[in-house]
């Protein structure tokens, strides 16, 4: 399953579309929009470790509460397993179930425990930055400790790259929107440009002529997309009968 990680911005472009959306408490904890398609809830660590936003579990687990029966992450905290692991068991005894993380650079021991205790479904990630190689060794590693005991793994920020080679369940990235952002996308590890001039879709005083060629960017952005995971999930929906 393919999970289109967008923004408050995204979602008002893909509303008409019934895609899979996993959105991120960052983002949405101070607006109105919320998605209303099959949805899951990033507690959105990296953007927390990146940009050094204030942001706490407590905060975290209202909006889950907030939320009712969406699916949702552990509010995970990058490099420090222990501190993970504790929040798991927080949200947990808060009545909220959510779906457990571990990180690259986390000792393979954390992994194990979640499996003994009962987790069929655990989300991999603190991918980003690192090279392809020791990507792929971490990735190797979790599913080689994970097949004896049928684990079903999420990929934080993974792409065709990894689950052409991977048997994810799901994954999630915003790699689908680079060439809406940059004017570039990544396919089978090279970066592919496609629209040089259009940079500007940002721009709070879009013209008419600019919201329809978003529009169209969107359709074609979400539909390359869709192509491309079609075969590896076996998405049973029809694309055309989606951007229809």
């Amino acid at each position: 399953m393919f999970y289109f990680a967008i923004s408050p911005h995204d979602w008002i472009n893909l509303k008409k579309y019934n895609l899979h959306i996993l959105y991120s408490f960052p983002y949405f904890r101070k607006t109105k929009i919320r998605p209303s398609s099959p949805c899951i809830i990033d507690s959105g660590a990296y953007s927390v470790y990146n940009s050094g936003l204030d942001l706490s579990i407590e905060d975290y687990a209202q909006f889950l509460r907030d939320e009712k029966e969406k699916k949702a992450f552990n509010f995970d905290s990058i490099g420090n397993a222990d501190e993970t692991y504790e929040n798991q068991k927080y949200l947990e005894d808060q009545g909220l179930s959510v779906i457990p993380c571990f990180h690259m650079g986390s000792k393979y021991t954390y992994l194990y425990q979640y499996i003994d205790e009962g987790y069929d479904y655990i989300a991999i990630g603190g991918l980003a930055n690192s090279s392809v190689k020791v990507k792929d060794k971490f990735i190797k590693k979790c599913f080689k400790i994970g097949q004896d005991f049928r684990i079903k793994f999420h990929g934080f920020g993974v792409t065709f790259n990894q689950c052409s080679y991977f048997p994810f369940y799901s994954i999630d990235s915003t790699s689908w929107k680079m060439e809406l952002v940059y004017g570039y996308f990544y396919r089978y590890r090279s970066r592919i440009r496609l629209s040089p001039h259009f940079k500007g879709w940002l721009h709070p005083h879009i013209s008419a002529y600019q919201a329809l060629h978003m529009d169209y960017m969107y359709k074609k952005t979400v539909k390359e997309n869709m192509l491309l995971y079609y075969s590896y999930f076996r998405n049973k929906k029809i694309i055309e009968e989606i951007l229809s």
